[in-house]
């Protein structure tokens, strides 16, 4: 539309319905992996020290995913527990992390 407007005045933008359901659902997820992770982190066992790095940045990620939740950044949130996830996967891979069997 001209002047990249993909509304009518006065109404809703196109999509916007989708917008909040995308937001419900990735609410859940935050919801879903923020409850599992402590546990998951407590379980993890470092193999050396780059593993209690790895260790230890993934915890400040939940941490963040917290700080972020609480303030309604859901996507922020995400992020930050992808990022935690991430980091548990990686070093289950390389080796320098002894993970739950099946939790990354």
């Amino acid at each position: 539309m001209p002047g990249g407007r993909d509304h009518e005045p006065g109404g809703a933008a196109r999509g916007e319905g989708d917008h909040r359901e995308i937001i419900a659902r990735l609410g859940e997820k935050i919801e879903k992996y923020i409850s599992k992770l402590p546990s998951v982190l407590n379980e993890c066992k470092p193999r050396d020290r780059a593993g209690e790095r790895l260790l230890d940045l993934a915890s400040r990620y939940l941490h963040d995913a917290r700080y972020f939740l609480d303030r309604g950044e859901v996507v922020e949130a995400f992020t930050c527990l992808s990022y935690a996830w991430a980091l548990l996967r990686a070093g289950a891979e390389v080796g320098v992390l002894d993970v739950p069997e099946g939790e990354v």
